[in-house]
């Protein structure tokens, strides 16, 4: 309703939760209600903070939160000292980028936060044919924030240069068109006659050659508005510690339609490996659009447990990745059939995968047909 963050402590000896606002609230805002109510009896909304929370404990159990600030664009931090919380931290909110979406957090064996986050930055360049109008190009970055003492330390470890635009993903001004998924500033209707009538779907634009050259005649031009995945990198991360202590990850990568998975080597970032989705594979039976709703964990050996969903064949499906890299098994943990209706359900949707000290697997995941959430369990003996 509002768009604050909210978190949740359990009383076991009540069995109730008491909640708290940690972000949202603006200080000034106007009481329209009860002073003794929920958030203090402020009406109006503040920003809109909250969405892509990522929570772990430190090591005395009290909770460190990472989230994304949609007004702002920016990625934030908040932790528990034992007695309350603290003044929230703004972790990355560079000028020209958004930062934050899916963010994850883990900590250190130092016992240091770090986050990665997916970040979008955008950069304005002249268009061929057309010098002085300019179109924007996005570009997308996995990015990692290390907390040392009040300070982070931002680094970039994989990026992804001139991503296809999306509904939503250009910056203020600018329409994503759908034929060179470029982010355009369309024309206004009142000066070009030509333009009258454009659909909700279509912006007043140049039309553009065979060479994708603006050629200054403008017209009705299709743009996209709805997009359920934007493109490019990071879409969906997941991360863990291996036993050396270094953080591996899995996230989606939209527009290669691949799994991905990136892991530290003595604290230092190696190159990303596809594990699923790769169209150069020579295997035909790895190629397809793979990674949906990623997650990972890391057993004591090193092997690397990964569940993801086959946004093709809208399967969830299972993948251990043992320590040397190699794919040593590949499973189907749900086919979404619902045999009682006779229909396909969506399974896999934001799942979280496990493994104990014996090496069981368990998976939750959503039945986002039904509305329902799932279990399963992979035992010792397959």
């Amino acid at each position: 309703l509002y768009g604050d963050l909210v978190a949740g402590r359990w009383d076991s000896s009540t069995g109730e939760i008491g909640w708290e606002i940690l972000d949202g609230v603006p200080e000034d805002g106007f009481i329209t209600n009860s002073t003794d109510g929920w958030r203090g009896g402020i009406g109006e909304e503040g920003d809109d903070v909250g969405l892509y929370t990522s929570l772990i404990l430190d090591e005395s159990g009290n909770p460190m939160v990472s989230y994304y600030d949609l007004t702002n664009g920016a990625l934030k931090f908040i932790r528990h000292d034992g007695s309350s919380w603290i003044e929230p931290e703004v972790v990355d909110d560079a000028e020209g980028t958004d930062a934050g979406r899916y963010s994850e957090i883990v900590r250190l064996p130092s016992q240091a936060p770090v986050i990665l986050y997916r970040a979008v930055t955008s950069a304005a360049m002249d268009h061929p044919g057309a010098v002085g109008y300019q179109v924007v190009h996005l570009s997308t970055h996995l990015r990692s924030a290390a907390r040392s003492g009040t300070t982070w330390q931002v680094s970039t470890p994989v990026s992804e240069p001139d991503a296809p635009c999306w509904a939503g993903g250009c910056p203020e001004g600018y329409v994503c068109r759908a034929d060179d998924r470029l982010c355009w500033p369309p024309a206004r209707e009142d000066d070009h006659p030509e333009c009258d009538g454009c659909a909700d779907t279509q912006a007043c634009l140049s039309e553009i050659d065979d060479s994708g050259a603006a050629t200054g005649v403008f017209g009705c031009q299709d743009i996209l508005t709805l997009t359920d995945v934007p493109e490019g990198i990071a879409v969906w991360i997941s991360a863990a510690l291996n036993p050396a202590g270094d953080i591996e990850a899995v996230y989606y990568d939209r527009t290669g339609g691949n799994l991905v998975h990136l892991a530290q080597q003595g604290g230092l970032w190696q190159t990303p490996v596809i594990l699923d989705g790769d169209e150069e594979n020579p295997d035909p039976a790895l190629h397809g659009d793979r990674g949906w709703y990623p997650s990972l964990a890391v057993d004591g050996s090193g092997n690397r447990h990964v569940v993801y969903v086959d946004g093709i064949a809208e399967v969830f499906d299972y993948m251990m990745v043992d320590a040397a890299g190699t794919v040593a098994l590949r499973e189907l943990i749900d086919d979404g059939v619902d045999t009682a209706n006779a229909d396909k359900d969506l399974v896999g949707d934001n799942a979280s995968v496990a493994v104990d000290s014996a090496g069981r697997v368990r998976v939750v995941y959503q039945n986002s047909s039904d509305g329902i959430l799932m279990m399963a369990l992979r035992d010792t003996d397959g």
